[in-house]
This record gives structure tokens, sequence and C-alpha cells, in this order.
């Protein structure tokens, strides 16, 4: 027998395959990388609960090192859609404009930054 572990199997009490689902997304992610031109960006995924209950996914940039991690909410992936993930692969693309206004801008004025990215981001996914 050799020293490899089988993949666990997870079954949530409602009867999907947490794995299914997390290739599935990790499917979807390389896809649209590539689409996007984002293939140079390091990006990650974890599974986790979200502070904002109602968000599927959130992603945390890093542009100057093109590093992002997607953070999917654990408790809602089989909502998850293929739009989804490519929101919040162009927070990637539109991050770089974002970090340097948020950088030079009044602490009121950087909400507005935060919002008018957010709003830039689901136009451009729409757009997609």
């Amino acid at each position: 027998m050799s020293g490899k572990k089988k993949p666990k199997v997870i079954i949530a009490k409602d009867g999907f395959d947490f794995e299914f689902h997390r290739k599935r997304l990790r499917d979807l992610t390389i896809k649209w990388k590539e689409i996007l031109w984002l293939n140079q960006w390091n990006v990650n995924a974890q599974f986790k609960r979200l502070e904002n209950p109602d968000a599927l996914a959130q992603i945390g940039t890093a542009s100057e090192y093109m590093n992002a991690t997607i953070s999917f909410a654990i408790d809602k992936i089989p909502e998850i859609q293929e739009r989804h993930v490519i929101h919040e692969l162009v927070h990637c693309l539109v991050c770089p404009l974002s970090d340097i206004a948020q950088k030079i801008c009044s602490t009121d004025e950087r909400m507005f930054v935060i919002h008018q990215t957010e709003l830039t981001t689901q136009w451009i996914t729409r757009v997609i």
C-alpha cells in the first residue's frame, strides 16, 4: 500500500458532494483566468464562512504581486455559478486602479472608490 491518502469525500447534510463543487469552481477559475488574460496571476481559492452572510464569494487582491485569494462561502457552495467566479476575477482587472485611487484619497473618499469599483466590476461582468 502506498503512502498516499485517498481524497476525502465530504457529503454535506443536504447531499451535495464537496469535492465535486471544489473541482467545478477550480476548473471555472482556471478557464476564466485564461479568458480574462490573468494567467500571470496566482489565484488561490478557499472555502470558509464569510463575514457578509449574503455574499457567495469575495476576493482579496495584492495587485503589485499579482496575487489573489477567492473565498467561497462554504455554506452556499451549490448556489455559486460561473458568473460569480467571473465577477471575482474581474476584480483582478480593476484592482490596480482601485488600489491607487484608495491610496491617494481621503478616508471619506475611499468608500466612494470602493463602491465605484464594485459597480465597475459588476458592469464588466455583465458585458462578459
